[in-house]
């Protein structure tokens, strides 16, 4: 299990909310824990986003992982090693509200929920060593669960493509 989990787990544990306002998050991660400094927590939720481990649901997050099953030991306190785990910002999601649509489209082709579909394509990554962009993550958990990810590619293959040129 990895300490990103953790971490986000013991945030949302201890807010006791199920979802958190973007800015709540981040304070709660910089000021009230004093884990990291304003930027490294605005890359870590950025990655969290990224590798589906959070959802974005307008400007608040939620965990795509059910934060109860997570076994956070007493003292815990993620290290800077966790920021080092996160790739530079071309790992990130091509277009943000693309991703957002694939995992809905697919958790609705694939019947599941689309916090299922974040959390089994940010699995797909971790396999590949973060290799793969998001999307293309999600178009393997959309292949591998039945559904013929065609209809998305072309999409998915022109925001990789425009983000390559930028």
């Amino acid at each position: 299990m990895s300490d990103l989990r953790r971490a986000l787990a013991y945030v949302f544990r201890r807010k006791g909310e199920t979802t958190l306002p973007k800015t709540v998050f981040k304070q709660s991660v910089t000021f009230d824990l004093h884990w990291f400094a304003p930027e490294q927590t605005k890359k870590l939720l950025e990655h969290a986003l990224a590798v589906g481990a959070l959802v974005a649901d307008g400007d608040h997050v939620r965990p795509a992982f059910n934060v109860a099953t997570i076994e956070v030991p007493m003292g815990f306190r993620p290290t800077e090693d966790i920021l080092s785990e996160i790739p530079e910002p071309d790992a990130a999601p091509a277009a943000p509200a693309l991703y957002d649509e694939l995992v809905a489209a697919v958790a609705a082709a694939i019947g599941e929920t689309p916090a299922a579909v974040a959390q089994a394509a940010s699995e797909v990554r971790a396999r590949a060593a973060n290799l793969l962009a998001p999307e293309v993550a999600l178009l393997e958990v959309a292949r591998a669960r039945g559904a013929d990810p065609r209809a998305w590619t072309g999409r998915v293959r022109e925001a990789l493509v425009s983000t390559a040129k930028r």
